[in-house]
């Protein structure tokens, strides 16, 4: 845009009245070195807040570094092995560091139904929007649906036969395509299953953490009744008990659904499981 002559000097006349009404007025001058001050000050905060973080950044990767991350996959997932031997699949909301807490914890029934309702149940929460909306669930969501709501009604022995079906029906779904090739005329439990394909599962994915924990919580809650050689009850509640009618009810507690509620939550991470070998993508 080109400006003329006549133009050029009515806006040079105007910037210098205004700059001489400035200078003659104390209070707008004020204000307008306020202004200069304070975008200075802003600037110079601006600097320091990107040295701060350039510096902060600098002592987290130096943090992140000095990190023994085989040591600390390795205790993640003993400790999520531990929970599994105590009737507790690793809950997939919990961090590395409170599944290691949680692994030394004495009393883990009362740890864990804390944990789930605390801060008005967000882990609770969260935890049943994944499961209803995980894929791996579908068959059973309407009946899944159904054991929520009877838990959350205080209904839960209704619903604790049910999630044991729910529980077996998708480990067994999850296991049956990779136990295949180790299938023999004997026959062979769930937890051997999953103890079997475990060779097979590297040791270096985050995923075995869940992997692990199966395997320990179906070592405790899925090992045979032996109802003639084993009359007495077992501490954790049994499947084979349960759905064969060999336990009380009145034995079982809210607790032992919300147990069962996790270990479908941990089977949604196993779900790797399903995945078709590279050999097999190739050919089809």
């Amino acid at each position: 845009m080109r400006i003329n002559t006549s133009e050029y000097l009515t806006i040079s006349g105007f910037l210098e009245e205004f700059n001489a009404y400035i200078k003659t007025n104390k209070e707008l001058r004020k204000t307008f070195e306020d202004v200069n001050q304070t975008v200075k000050d802003v600037v110079d905060m601006s600097r320091e807040l990107h040295d701060a973080i350039n510096e902060a950044t600098k002592e987290l990767s130096s943090r992140i570094r000095d990190i023994d991350w085989n040591e600390t996959m390795r205790t993640w997932r003993e400790s999520a092995e531990k929970l599994g031997e105590r009737g507790w699949t690793f809950p997939l909301s919990m961090t590395p560091s409170e599944v290691v807490e949680f692994s030394e914890i004495k009393d883990i029934d009362t740890a864990m139904e804390e944990y789930f309702s605390h801060d008005n149940g967000y882990a609770y929460t969260s935890m049943k929007r994944d499961v209803l909306d995980h894929k791996l669930v579908e068959n059973w969501k309407g009946l899944l649906e159904q054991c929520f709501n009877s838990y959350e009604n205080g209904n839960y022995l209704v619903a604790i036969p049910n999630l044991f079906i729910i529980v077996e029906g998708i480990a067994r779904m999850l296991i049956s395509e990779k136990f295949k090739k180790y299938k023999t005329k004997q026959r062979t439990s769930l937890k051997g299953q999953y103890e079997k394909v475990r060779e097979e599962v590297s040791t270096d994915r985050i995923y075995v953490v869940a992997y692990v924990s199966v395997i320990g919580f179906l070592n405790q809650v899925f090992q045979q009744g032996n109802f003639d050689k084993n009359p007495t009850r077992f501490p954790i509640i049994n499947r084979d008990w349960v759905l064969h009618g060999k336990d009380t009810p009145s034995n079982w507690k809210k607790v032992d659904a919300l147990r069962l509620f996790n270990a479908i939550y941990s089977l949604t991470a196993v779900d790797f499981l399903l995945e078709k070998p590279k050999e097999q993508l190739t050919e089809a």
